[in-house]
């Protein structure tokens, strides 16, 4: 099977796309068709800092976020999102 380098690796679990997560189903098909199905998944702030990261990345982390990928790193890898027990 050919793999197209135009879709993210990741779009099939990409955990922002679960119902209830975006607050519209549009809103999850403008990101698909933004990032996911283009080459600009290699400009998806998610995808980049999955590489960085040793959790992984929280749901409310957006392909465009305002945090910079050095934040998000910082942010994961220190526990930032995880829930408060």
């Amino acid at each position: 099977m050919e793999t197209n380098i135009n879709i993210c690796p990741k779009v099939a679990k990409c955990p922002i796309f679960q119902e209830g997560v975006l607050i519209n189903k549009l809103t999850g098909e403008s990101y698909k068709n933004l990032y996911c199905t283009r080459e600009r998944h290699a400009e998806c702030k998610r995808f980049i800092a999955s590489k960085q990261c040793t959790k992984p990345i929280p749901v409310n982390v957006l392909p465009n976020s305002f945090l910079s990928i050095e934040e998000i790193v910082k942010r994961v890898n220190e526990g930032y999102w995880d829930k408060k027990k």
